[in-house]
């Protein structure tokens, strides 16, 4: 069976009740090879696409559970937004991409507007 490298990110930040125990059963899948997690450092819910384009951003490691990760902040009004948590884990932060990429457990309504 395949083994994959999983990206975590959400749009809630660590802070999220439900981000550990969605972490420990992404890891308990028996196709998980490693879990990788980037998230906001505070709840970003609305603006998951947006990217910050201008504005530094501050990537901070963050314990979630047992395991290592990072928070991801900016200086700007929108800075450390999920797309650019997906985007650090997938581009910078790893000596190699992740296999997969889960965002959630959302907190909200996930009704499509």
């Amino acid at each position: 069976m395949k083994k994959y490298k999983i990206l975590i990110s959400n749009d809630d930040g660590p802070a999220s009740p439900l981000l550990v125990p969605f972490i420990k059963a992404v890891k308990a899948l028996p196709i998980c090879s490693e879990v990788r997690i980037v998230v906001p450092a505070k709840e970003r819910s609305w603006i998951a696409k947006a990217l910050t384009r201008f504005d530094p951003l501050t990537v901070t490691p963050h314990t979630f559970g047992d395991l290592p990760g990072f928070t991801v902040s900016g200086s700007g009004a929108l800075g450390g937004t999920p797309a650019d948590c997906v985007s650090l884990g997938i581009n910078n932060l790893y000596r190699d991409p992740p296999n997969l990429v889960l965002s959630g457990i959302n907190m909200g309504n996930n009704a499509g507007l």
